[in-house]
């Protein structure tokens, strides 16, 4: 079979060179291979030792919750929209009385 460009190879499927991401795979997979066991051992103990540093992680943020409860408790009843609004009224109206005591007097 002759193409166009002038090449008379009959290139067969079996006869295609293995894509390169193959060659990767099958080079690994060689038995004993120490770079693959390597980094085994290494994805294995970087993710116990970030398991075991997400658990302190929560262990002290639970700890800094149950110590920060109490003084978010307090700000929170200073910053009560309706306490304030209710200490403004009883304020204004105190005085409200002083001034007509002081008009009372003048």
């Amino acid at each position: 079979m002759m193409n166009p460009l002038g090449c008379h190879a009959n290139v067969m499927w079996q006869d295609q060179p293995e894509p390169s991401k193959n060659l990767v795979k099958n080079s690994l997979r060689v038995s004993g291979n120490p770079h693959l066991t390597l980094t085994r051992d290494l994805l294995a103990k970087l993710s116990q030792e970030a398991d075991q540093l997400k658990l302190h992680l929560e262990q002290e943020m639970t700890s800094m919750q149950s110590q920060l409860k109490p003084y978010v408790e307090e700000i929170r009843e200073t910053l009560n929209s309706e306490a304030l609004r209710s200490t403004l009224v009883q304020g204004a109206e105190e005085l409200k009385e002083l001034k007509q005591k002081l008009d009372h007097i003048t």
